[in-house]
Order: C-alpha cells, then structure tokens, then sequence
C-alpha cells in the first residue's frame, strides 16, 4: 500500500522564494497546502502552475503571527480531505526551504521503517545511518530539522499553540520523541536560504522568541539549549 504524503507551506511575503519551494516539494507529495499569513498581496492560487500535483490555499491574517496555530490550521485542511488511509505523512516546510529531489521520499522511507512519529534529515550535513531518538536531550546538533520535517499523520502530533513563533518546532520534536520516536533519517539536506531572517528584521518576533524560551522551559522542564 502506497501511504498519500502531503505536504504544508507556511509563507508571508516572499512569493519568489514561495514559488520554488512548492515547485520542489509538490513534485514529492499527493497534495500540498500553502498557508498565506497576510501576505500583501495575497498569495493567489493561480500563481501556481495548473500542471503537476494539486495545490490548495489556507488565507489567515493572524497577526501577530502564530506559527503553532498555523500549522496547525494547515494539518487540520489535511484532515478533511484525506481519503482515509490509516496511514499518512505531512511534511512541514518554511517558505525558503527548496527539497532536493527524493528528500520525501528518504525521509518517510525511514520514519516508517523506525515506526517513529517525526524524522528530517540531519540541519547541516548528510549522515550514512539513521539515529532515531526516543527521549528528550540536550544534543543541538541531533535535533529535528525545524524548517523541514515529516510527521506520521495518524500519530496526532499538534503543534503547541502557546508557543508563537520560537521553539514551537522543538515541541513537536519532544512530542515525537515519546510517541514512537523522531528520527534522523540519512538522505539530502534542505537547507533553509534565509535563516532566523524575520526574526532580526522585525523586534516583536526577536522578543517572541525569548518569551517562547520562558514558556517551553515552563511546560516542559527546561530548555535543551
């Protein structure tokens, strides 16, 4: 059985950057959800070409953004069109982020070959053998890759809505970790092109992501770094 992989793209503002990383991630995944957080202009769905696996659009002017609710609104769009498969994977990806060809598949191959509820592969470099982990650490460099990640649909991960805009990514690795585990999976790195960019260019998102420290040290027992 063939498992339906879909596939979730968070953007505001950067429609050049929005139309290679759909072009690349769309060729690798059933369906893929653009959500457009107040983009000006609104990201139109015509933008994209007609040919190649569908594309759907989610608008939310949410502002201040929320990136937990975000993603959530766009795993909660895969929910209600979904053919009922018991099994699916939704891979989440920042706007900058263009997959190289068989990222989707490397990663989805070992997630279920681990029966983990989350993998990417590694931030920076590509490693021979997968390391799957089932318990919080205190190890940066074996964390999940926060701008591109698959999670195993029918585990239920949700991302935490209390966390807006940092860490939010890191909770979901946490989560994964005790539900089967999170892995990272040997194949192609996807790089991010814009790192950490709006988080300097905008001063309420660089004192969001401090007060998203404080609030998963709250909920979760400290913070990993």
């Amino acid at each position: 059985m063939t498992i339906p992989r879909y596939s979730i793209v968070l953007t505001h503002d950067r429609p050049e950057l929005l139309a290679d990383c759909v072009k690349a991630i769309r060729a690798q995944a059933d369906l893929t959800i653009v959500i457009d957080n107040a983009s000006n202009p609104p990201v139109a769905l015509d933008s994209f070409s007609p040919e190649g696996n569908p594309v759907g659009l989610v608008q939310d002017d949410l502002q201040p953004t929320n990136l937990s609710y975000l993603w959530n609104r766009g795993l909660d769009y895969i929910s209600g069109v979904m053919n009922q498969s018991p099994e699916w994977d939704v891979a989440i990806l920042c706007d900058d982020v263009v997959v190289p060809d068989g990222w989707y598949e490397a990663v989805s191959s070992c997630i279920r070959a681990h029966g983990a509820a989350a993998g990417s592969t590694h931030q920076w470099h590509p490693v021979d053998q997968p390391t799957l982990k089932q318990a919080p650490d205190t190890d940066l460099n074996g964390r999940m890759c926060g701008w591109a990640f698959v999670l195993a649909g029918e585990k239920g991960i949700r991302a935490d809505e209390d966390l807006l805009w940092w860490w939010c990514d890191t909770a979901i690795d946490w989560q994964a970790r005790t539900n089967g585990g999170m892995v990272i999976c040997p194949g192609p790195v996807a790089h991010n092109i814009h790192p950490n960019d709006w988080t300097m260019r905008n001063s309420f998102l660089n004192h969001q992501s401090g007060m998203d420290g404080l609030t998963f040290a709250a909920k979760y027992g400290g913070r990993p770094w």
